[in-house]
């Protein structure tokens, strides 16, 4: 459905609409349900969220999330303080001799699964 997200109130879940390739290679929609449609396009399909608004005419400002999960989010948030990583003026600060994010050094196994993961989405 161009430029709208279709919502299920009942499973309180949206629908993908992201186009693949099925197995007997006929183009077809992802169609899957998920609370929260964001992690599956980022996860699943490998593109950023942007990317799919625009694909499909989305608005940008249309949430992907559903109630449940944004309230379970807010829960975490404090229980978690993670918002005090939002402090105005205070810049985010790296872990002594670090100089950007994930410098750390990754095993084979992680590296591995990692590529598996890229040659999925680019199938």
């Amino acid at each position: 459905m161009y430029g709208k997200v279709e919502y299920d109130a009942l499973q309180d879940a949206f629908r993908c609409e992201f186009p693949v390739r099925g197995r007997d290679g006929m183009r077809r929609v992802c169609g899957k349900w998920c609370k929260d449609l964001v992690r599956h396009i980022t996860r699943h399909h490998g593109i950023p969220v942007k990317e799919y608004k625009r694909m499909l005419g989305i608005d940008m400002k249309e949430s992907l999330m559903s109630e449940d999960t944004k309230r379970k989010l807010r829960v975490a948030n404090r229980k978690h303080k993670t918002y005090q990583n939002l402090k105005l003026g205070e810049k985010h600060r790296f872990k002594k001799g670090e100089n950007k994010v994930q410098s750390y050094k990754r095993s084979e196994q992680t590296k591995k699964r990692l590529r598996n993961i890229v040659k999925k989405s680019i199938k």
